[in-house]
């Protein structure tokens, strides 16, 4: 990790041949996942608690701490004043006193909360993935986003006759090849069935309850 002044702290992903953001106090001008007690909260409303398997904080809380630490601190206008009364640090202005568009906390909340799970796959943190996962299913859903619901749910079930390789035999691939010739389970060999230590398809049931609480989602 390399840690910056300007209060962003960046990877060398491998797989891209180049640096990448893991945490950015920039997110803190309008995100309302930004800091561990908003984070809490939210996960709280995910039926998250702070008990076991609860929140929990780790190599992505530390990173977001250290941001949070060196950032620089809001210019005080009256946005951010009305909005320090209201308890929120967040500013929808900026330094000229202008107001933001009325998506603006939506698009950098879920920004923030994409920022997320993309530190906690690449520390591979596994309970800080899903809590950002929860998060992020339950934002989505609360926005009535579907197009990003489906694809967050094809992106963890993946192909429908993936399975993985021990149950694979001689006979059973003969048999599958029989059933579905070349789209036999294994062929899919881009998608990968674990994610930062966690089973897609076994996180996908709690991301199915979240939606479910918003059918909303799937309704054309």
């Amino acid at each position: 990790m390399l840690s910056c002044s300007n209060a962003v702290v960046y990877t060398y992903d491998i797989a891209l041949g180049c640096f990448t953001k893991l945490a950015d106090s920039w997110w803190a001008k309008g995100s309302e996942a930004w800091g561990l007690d908003r984070q809490r909260t939210l996960a709280s409303n995910c039926g998250l608690s702070d008990e076991e398997d609860g929140f929990q904080e780790g190599l992505v809380a530390y990173v977001e701490g250290y941001c949070d630490r060196h950032m620089k601190p809001l210019v005080a206008t009256t946005s951010t004043v009305d909005a320090k009364n209201s308890g929120n640090n967040n500013s929808s202005g900026n330094s000229k006193g202008e107001e933001k568009p009325q998506w603006w906390a939506e698009v950098l909340t879920l920004g923030h909360q994409e920022m997320l799970l993309y530190a906690a796959k690449t520390l591979e943190s596994p309970f800080e993935f899903k809590q950002a996962l929860y998060m992020y299913a339950k934002k989505i859903a609360d926005e009535g986003f579907r197009w990003k619901a489906e694809e967050l749910i094809k992106d963890l079930f993946g192909p429908i006759y993936w399975c993985v390789s021990t149950f694979s035999s001689f006979t059973f691939s003969k048999l599958v090849q029989f059933q579905f010739g070349d789209r036999r389970p294994g062929r899919d060999d881009g998608w990968v069935p674990r994610i930062a230590g966690c089973d897609k398809r076994t996180v996908l049931m709690d991301v199915l309850v979240i939606f479910g609480a918003c059918l909303f989602v799937f309704i054309s």
